[in-house]
This record gives C-alpha cells, sequence and structure tokens, in this order.
C-alpha cells in the first residue's frame, strides 16, 4: 500500500490516478470550449448556405477567442464575460450582430442538448435596435420603362425578371425550379424554401 502512495497517518491515498484521456471527437462537458463549438457545429443540420454564415460566425468567434488568448476554458467552465469579451473584441455592426447571436445560439442549443452546458450563452444577451432602411422603390412608370426596355432588348432576361417580380421568389429559389414542379395550365409551381434550417 506504501509503494501505491498509502499514507498511514491520513489514511489517504497520496498519489492520485492520472487524469484520464479526453475523448475529443465526442462533445463532452470536460472538452475545451473551442474544441466544442467545432464539434458541435459538425452535428448541426440545415441548408448549405445557411451552415456556411454559422461557419463563418463560428470561425470569427474562434479566431477572436485566441487572440485574447482565452482559449484555456473548459466548455462546462465557460462563463458569459468570457464570451462578452470576445463579442466586444469582435465589434460586429449592428445590422450583423443580431445574426451572429442566433447563428452562435444555434451551436450552443447543440451543446445542451449534449450535456455540455446548462444554458444558451448567446441568448443572455440583448439584441440590439437597427433602425431599418426605407427600401426605394421604382414607381409604376420606371418599372414599366424598365420591363419595356428588358423586353425589346433581353427578351430571357425579361422573363426572368417578370416571373422574379410576380411570384416574389428568391433567385436560388427560381434557378433550383424544375419542370416537374411547374404547373403552366394554372401558372403555378411549386418551390422549396431554402432558407435557415
Amino acid at each position: 500500500m506504501f509503494e501505491k502512495g498509502y499514507n498511514p497517518i491520513t489514511k489517504t491515498f497520496m498519489i492520485k490516478d492520472e487524469p484520464k484521456e479526453i475523448d475529443k471527437t465526442k462533445l463532452n462537458p470536460e472538452l475545451m470550449y473551442l474544441d466544442a463549438i467545432n464539434l458541435a457545429f459538425e452535428k448541426l443540420v440545415g441548408s448549405k448556405s445557411h451552415l456556411n454564415e454559422i461557419r463563418i460566425a463560428k470561425n470569427r468567434f474562434i479566431k477572436a477567442a485566441n487572440e485574447l488568448r482565452l482559449n484555456e476554458t473548459k466548455i462546462k467552465d465557460l462563463e458569459i464575460p468570457e464570451v462578452k469579451e470576445i463579442l466586444d473584441y469582435l465589434k460586429l455592426k449592428d445590422s450583423y450582430y443580431n445574426k451572429y447571436l442566433s447563428y452562435m445560439s444555434s451551436i450552443f442549443t447543440e451543446l445542451i442538448e449534449y450535456g455540455c452546458v446548462k444554458f444558451n450563452h448567446f441568448k443572455m444577451f440583448r439584441k440590439r435596435k437597427i433602425q431599418q432602411k426605407i427600401r426605394e422603390v421604382l414607381t409604376d412608370i420606371e418599372f414599366n420603362d424598365i420591363a419595356t426596355y428588358l423586353e425589346e432588348n433581353y427578351y430571357e432576361f425579361y422573363r426572368y425578371a417578370m416571373i422574379f417580380f410576380l411570384s416574389g421568389a428568391r433567385s436560388t429559389e427560381l434557378m433550383n425550379l424544375q419542370l416537374k414542379n411547374i404547373d403552366i395550365q394554372n401558372q403555378e409551381y411549386t418551390v422549396v424554401i431554402k432558407k435557415g434550417q
């Protein structure tokens, strides 16, 4: 027992067991938080463009954490002030800040589901108020002039512009349209909305 580190006076073993090596391929509370964020991102499901936006937000967060040397914390010990310091360091514009919070929030929702954190750090921050810019809208006369010009000079683009204008669909949705989804008789089409998750 003495060779194993037993102290007969305190009646305890003085040599502690070597800590078990953490499996960095699975989400768990013992992971360093930047590793956990990367793993949680890999588990997200959504449209390609939405996941790309989250990836960009995640990479910015990780880069800022490394630059501030705030990268030696386990995910279970991550505190709000650390996250706030990183957010402040990023100096995000108001127009992007709220989106950024929602992108990172989706990663932390995944971390909650795997028991790595008790709450979603990014839901703790107030959203910023954004002053909406009023979009400039064409008058009926301007629209008709443009439509006439396109019809005479760029007929294919005119057709697309009219479909786009009258349907209110996104370009990505229209570009993925297939013949089987079009009902010419009723002038209708079915489209998959590619937005967010």
